[in-house]
């Protein structure tokens, strides 16, 4: 799958309005995208099946705008495994980075570097709040595991977030 120069305009109040949701996908690359998202600008899961490993996914030349988070890696049991993000501006966005892994879940393997990051708090009742990465499998048997960030410069309105069961960081 290749999404290339493509720009998405979703209302940013509209929930469930992701940019593009990679699920269960192998050598995925979205670059030189312009995506502003009342959820996800780029999401990457196996959220229908968790039986498949979503990997070898590059996100990179982009600039994104949302609501929840610009970009989200792994939720509740997905599988995600080899991510490379890299010269991403995001803006005017709720949450930057979102990292999760549930119950036999795992995120592994993702490297971000180059990012120009702006979070701010969106409101009280949405997805996060501000921060520049939350990275979590707490309260799960997840697991995280070498995550690099490199070269990420961040103006927040709140803290990053690390928690759970995690790994080479």
């Amino acid at each position: 799958i290749k999404v290339t120069n493509v720009t998405i305009d979703n209302n940013l109040r509209t929930p469930h309005s992701d940019g593009v949701h990679l699920s269960g996908c192998n050598g995925a690359i979205v670059s030189g995208c312009n995506f502003k998202c009342g959820d996800d600008c780029v999401a990457i899961t196996s959220l229908h099946d968790n039986s498949y490993v979503c990997k070898n996914i590059i996100v990179t030349d982009c600039v994104f705008s949302s609501s929840s988070s610009a970009i989200r890696i792994g939720h509740k049991g997905s599988k995600v495994i080899n991510v490379l993000i890299c010269n991403i501006i995001i803006n005017n966005t709720n949450r930057g980075f979102a990292i999760f892994a549930g119950d036999n879940g795992f995120v592994r393997n993702v490297k971000i570097s180059h990012v120009l990051l702006e979070t701010k708090i969106v409101s009280p009742y949405w997805w996060g709040s501000g921060e520049p990465f939350v990275i979590c499998c707490s309260n799960s048997t997840g697991e995280i595991s070498n995550i690099a960030l490199t070269d990420i410069q961040c103006v927040s309105e709140n803290k990053a977030v690390i928690d759970g069961n995690i790994s080479g960081l």
